[in-house]
């Protein structure tokens, strides 16, 4: 009969954890996607500043980043 030694143990460990973290990891990177996509509502809300390029609301009457006015409000 087999009796697996340590090595043995430490590669079936790790086949194990990646067939279970590879596919956890894409799902998470799929919700990431999405979540800060270029469709998420978020984007839509924000522009960059023309002077400092930080996002901006398109309420906003100034850049938070740099404090450029702007001439209306977006």
């Amino acid at each position: 009969m087999f009796s697996p030694g340590p090595i043995e143990l430490l590669v079936i460990a790790v086949i194990l954890a990646l067939t279970l973290l590879v596919p956890i990891g894409i799902v998470f990177v799929i919700l990431y996607a999405l979540k800060v996509g270029p469709f998420s509502s978020r984007n839509r809300e924000l522009h960059p500043c023309p002077d400092c390029g930080g996002q901006v609301s398109r309420q906003a009457t100034s850049c938070p980043h740099c404090g450029r006015p702007f001439e209306s409000a977006r």
